[in-house]
């Protein structure tokens, strides 16, 4: 198995980034790891009380072909009381596809994102993230994505904000 870590400076605004790899590894990349792995765990959507999802889903078909879909996702995220009595917003979600064709196993992916935004002073926040995938059938054993970072809230009026936010990521793949 050959691993492959990059070192990834992200800025986001307004959901589009760019990222620079690391030097060892002469790839450059375009990544959007705040939106991808803390507004996936739901942080973003955290409100004061603990807000819990479950989704299952199946289909099951015959005919020519033998098809089976099977997949479920859970999501949490709630506000609780951070440093210096500052909002910190935790958000969680984990979920799972799996798929069948004539008997055969063709799919199955596996994923799990942690996010959490503490909110400092004056509009100004910390974020942290980790996210993890796995889908054999698309050449990840294993593909752990650590991020943390600092942003500035610009806009809010209860309804819409605007963030821009800047931090690094650590991706491991095996």
């Amino acid at each position: 198995m050959n691993k492959m870590i990059k070192l990834s400076l992200v800025s986001t605004l307004l959901l589009s980034s760019v990222a620079m790899a690391d030097a060892a590894t002469s790839v450059i990349s375009t990544s959007d790891v705040e939106g991808k792995y803390s507004s996936s765990s739901t942080a973003k959507d955290a409100s004061e009380k603990l807000k819990q999802s479950i989704n299952f889903g199946f289909a099951n078909t015959t005919g020519n072909a033998e098809t089976m879909n099977l997949n479920g996702k859970y999501i949490m995220s709630f506000t609780t009381v951070g440093i210096d009595d500052e909002a910190l917003k935790i958000g969680f979600d984990a979920s799972a596809f799996v798929t069948k064709n004539d008997g055969k196993k063709d799919n199955e992916e596996l994923t799990a994102n942690l996010g959490l935004e503490q909110y400092i002073t004056d509009g100004w926040l910390g974020y942290a993230s980790v996210n993890w995938l796995r889908n054999q059938f698309t050449g990840f054993d294993n593909k752990i994505a650590i991020g943390a970072g600092a942003g500035k809230e610009l806009f809010n009026d209860g309804k819409q904000s605007l963030k821009v936010k800047l931090g690094l990521a650590y991706n491991i793949q095996d």
